[in-house]
């Protein structure tokens, strides 16, 4: 009998292999086998591997170790920083010219005697005990005792208590020394002049009260939420329909039925307010114009 040729022999050891991959295996054959296949291409396949990464550099890691990262990283950060500063900045000034375009629409012939002289607080935090604080802007740009302060939009501040020729003291509306204001509730669909009026004083805790009929709050559907404006004509006739603020809350008047309490909110706090604008006479006494005390847009610098 002549023996088996190697052809032979080798299809018959691939059927049996393929016959073998159709049979369920012991896990652990899978294994034992997986591992002599491992171990028979170790002798090839590592000094493949160490020809490959002697050919491919690794790379080098991004970390603050780096010098070359750090420095991007720290120029990253100022950039970033820049540009936040840049939005606050254009922001305020949209805000701004927002605020004099609805002060300049609401204006009235009596308003048109002001300009509107823009500010900075010297000073970041209240400079006396009850509440006052100082702007840097006094006699020199036309600012006299009783010049009217305002926070953009449209909300009346306070007043103005003292000047010197560079700075004034702003005596700020919820200010426990601030004097009683007249004011009218502006109601919907109503003329400002038939609106309902009263007047209101510091509440010392940053808010205004007033006590006001209870039937004419009943009649006149005042609620929270309605805006307040001045209408003080000892304050001037140019200053009326300034915003003082919201109504927050009505409560009941115990000593006095007939009335109720009206307890109003300011948009912003006086004392706290960035920016500010001083209602000037352009006709004012105190006022000499001279090089240098004004800049190009009319603003102390």
């Amino acid at each position: 009998m002549s023996a088996p040729s190697p052809s032979r022999n080798f299809y018959a050891a691939l059927l049996v292999l393929l016959l073998s991959c159709l049979l369920p295996v012991p896990k652990r054959i899978t294994s034992w086998l997986g591992n002599l296949t491992w171990q028979m291409l170790v002798p090839f396949t590592d000094p493949l591997t160490a020809v490959s990464h002697a050919l491919r550099p690794s790379p080098e890691p991004f970390s603050d170790d780096n010098p070359a990262v750090r420095q991007l990283r720290e120029s990253l950060a100022q950039y970033e920083a820049r540009i936040a500063q840049l939005e606050e900045e254009n922001a305020i000034l949209k805000f701004e010219l927002r605020a004099l375009r609805d002060i300049a629409g609401n204006a009235s012939s009596a308003r048109d005697a002001f300009r509107f002289l823009r500010v900075r607080r010297a000073g970041q935090t209240p400079s006396e005990r009850d509440g006052r604080f100082h702007v840097n802007a006094g006699s020199n740009y036309g600012v006299e005792v009783g010049t009217v302060v305002v926070i953009p939009p449209t909300q009346f501040a306070g007043l103005v208590s003292s000047v010197s020729p560079l700075t004034a003291t702003v005596n700020p509306v919820t200010s426990d020394h601030f004097d009683l204001i007249e004011v009218r509730v502006d109601l919907v669909d109503t003329e400002f002049g038939d609106d309902p009026k009263g007047t209101l004083r510091p509440a010392g805790n940053g808010e205004l009260v007033g006590l006001f009929p209870a039937e004419l709050i009943r009649d006149r559907n005042i609620s929270p939420g309605l805006p307040v404006r001045l209408d003080d004509s000892k304050i001037g006739e140019g200053q009326a329909g300034l915003l003082v603020g919201t109504i927050d809350r009505i409560e009941p008047n115990d000593t006095n039925p007939l009335h109720a309490r009206i307890i109003v909110k300011p948009v912003a706090e006086p004392q706290r307010a960035r920016i500010l604008y001083l209602m000037v006479p352009k006709e004012s006494r105190a006022f000499r114009s001279q090089p240098g005390n004004l800049d190009n847009a009319g603003n102390p610098g």
